[in-house]
Order: C-alpha cells, then sequence, then structure tokens
C-alpha cells in the first residue's frame, strides 16, 4: 500500500520545483530586460551629448549673427518696451 504522506511530499516537492523554474524564468527576464534598458540608455545619452555639441555650435552661431547685426538680447533693450 501506498504511503499518502509520501503522495502529498511528492506534490509538493513538484509544486516547489515548478515555482522555482518560474522564478528562474523571471528573473532570465529581468536580466535581458536590464541589458536592453542599458543598452537604450547609452545610446540615448550618446544621442543627448551630440545633440548638445550641435546645439552649443547653433547658439554660438546665433550669438555671432546677433553681433554682427547689432541685435540685442530680448529684454535687454528697455526702450522697446515702450
Amino acid at each position: 500500500m501506498a504511503d499518502p504522506g509520501r503522495a502529498t511530499t511528492s506534490q509538493h516537492l513538484q509544486r516547489l520545483n515548478g515555482a522555482i523554474e518560474e522564478i528562474e524564468d523571471v528573473c532570465t527576464g529581468c536580466e535581458t530586460n536590464l541589458k536592453k534598458t542599458t543598452q537604450a540608455l547609452r545610446y540615448l545619452l550618446e544621442e543627448n551629448k551630440a545633440l548638445r555639441a550641435e546645439l552649443k555650435v547653433v547658439v554660438d552661431r546665433l550669438a555671432f549673427v546677433e553681433a554682427v547685426m547689432d541685435i540685442e538680447e530680448e529684454g535687454g533693450n528697455e526702450d522697446r518696451a515702450e
């Protein structure tokens, strides 16, 4: 005759092993997500750096054009407000 306690223990072990497999799958998914997120963040940081450099060039050129055309910054001349 089979021991009913042993069958229950076996079922619990199967459930536990199934839960462990699911947890491992979740961990693998988290690791994959972390890698992809890190790659995306690195790309965005490099893109941001390039855009900031481009913006600096544009701002410098605009300042040069303003200086050549003798244009003052907004709010720099109070006579215009009148």
